[in-house]
């Protein structure tokens, strides 16, 4: 998904919790690794991203995998 989403240009932002390839990172079957906020029991995914668009940073996606672990 996030793949698709950046091969036009935009940028996201990732979310995942305990992913095989370890903390803040996130992989897939076909061996592709990118780099996640991990999340913990603590973690704002709102306030995450609106701390991110203030520093300037441009959010077009959220990708949120097994955080619901």
């Amino acid at each position: 998904m996030d793949y698709n989403h950046r091969a036009p240009g935009r940028s996201g932002l990732r979310f995942s919790s305990n992913d095989r390839a370890g903390d803040s990172m996130i992989s897939s079957r076909l061996g592709l690794h990118r780099d996640v906020v991990e999340v913990i029991p603590q973690t704002d995914l709102w306030a995450e991203n609106v701390r991110r668009r203030t520093l300037g940073e441009r959010i077009g996606y959220l990708i949120c995998d097994e955080v619901q672990f």
